[in-house]
């Protein structure tokens, strides 16, 4: 017991450097890359703060495999792996990473959600300081999302610079509005010229009177107004599961990979290990967010078996 509390609390000592490391690196660069944009110091550092954690979001399994990797290396310089391999066989090693890898699988499938709050908190803090004029409607509905941007608008003087429209279904642009010949009239934006996306085909309309926008709804102080009619209700449907047995076993292999017999000699290279995890990482980002119009249940299952497989291959061999 002793034993396994002081595995769990190198792990989450490691995850917690990686973690706060990787945070500092990407708030650098988000920081040197905001510089240049019109807005306050303090707004800058707390933008650059917010991008940093969704880029961290976007990509928390390389950081959690860079905790992995420091991990492994706290126990090889002290020698203490030496006798976590002696008191614990594969059956507990693999009993011990269990809830490690459900908590993993956890975080991943949900970085899609925690990144959209970082979004929402980018956008609320931009729209309390009133930086843009630009407003934006979003709509949605499940799986629909619509977005109408109005550039340069002034519902005193009843002008309008630009408008845009992007539906959006299941993450594939399915449709789009733009144009710039604009007026508004009794809150309505008219237009008689503009360009319609739709079923992969570009038409232009022209001499054509058609209202794309009522103004009722969009509040003067806003930079963004959201309107969401959507089913509360969880979806646990097929691909979910087969991306949370994907994840756990995918990280299973990753500390089985690492933690194979042949690291507790310190003579041994370390970098053979970490390339096979690295590769076994790119993969599983390749794999899991290739969009497939044909044959999405047998590159599932193919996947879950390649997987499997790996994971049994390294096992019988430790």
């Amino acid at each position: 017991m002793i034993i396994v509390r002081y595995f769990y609390d190198k792990i989450f000592l490691s995850l917690s450097i990686c973690t706060l490391s990787s945070c500092i690196i990407f708030y650098i660069f988000s920081l040197l890359s905001n510089l240049g944009e019109n807005l306050e110091f303090t707004s800058i550092l707390y933008l650059s703060l917010l991008n940093s954690l969704q880029i961290l979001a976007y990509v928390p399994s390389l950081v959690i495999l860079l905790s992995v990797i420091l991990f492994i290396n706290f126990l090889r310089n002290k020698n203490e792996l030496i006798i976590i391999k002696e008191y614990f066989s594969s059956n507990k090693i693999i009993l011990t990473v269990i809830p490690l890898a459900v908590l993993f699988t956890i975080i991943e499938l949900n970085k899609g959600v925690l990144s959209s709050k970082l979004e929402n908190f980018k956008i609320e803090h931009l729209k309390s300081n009133s930086y843009l004029d630009t407003k934006v409607l979003i709509n949605k509905n499940n799986h629909y999302k619509s977005y109408i941007i109005l550039k340069k608008i002034d519902t005193y003087s009843n002008t309008v610079e630009e408008f845009q429209k992007y539906e959006i279904s299941h993450d594939r642009i399915i449709g789009g509005e733009y144009s710039n010949k604009l007026r508004i009239n009794a809150n309505k934006i008219s237009t008689n010229e503009f360009i319609r996306f739709e079923n992969n085909e570009i038409t232009e309309f022209k001499n054509e009177d058609r209202t794309i926008f009522i103004l009722n709804d969009l509040s003067h102080k806003n930079l963004i107004v959201t309107e969401i009619i959507d089913d509360k209700s969880f979806n646990f449907d097929q691909l979910s599961i087969d991306k949370i047995i994907y994840f756990i076993f995918f990280y299973l292999c990753i500390f089985l990979i690492l933690f194979n017999r042949k690291i507790i000699d310190r003579k041994q290279s370390f970098i053979y290990p970490v390339l096979i995890s690295l590769a076994l990482l790119i993969y599983s980002l390749f794999i899991n967010y290739i969009d497939l119009k044909f044959f999405i249940f047998e590159m599932q299952i193919l996947t879950l078996i390649l997987i499997i497989l790996t994971f049994f291959k390294f096992y019988k061999y430790e």
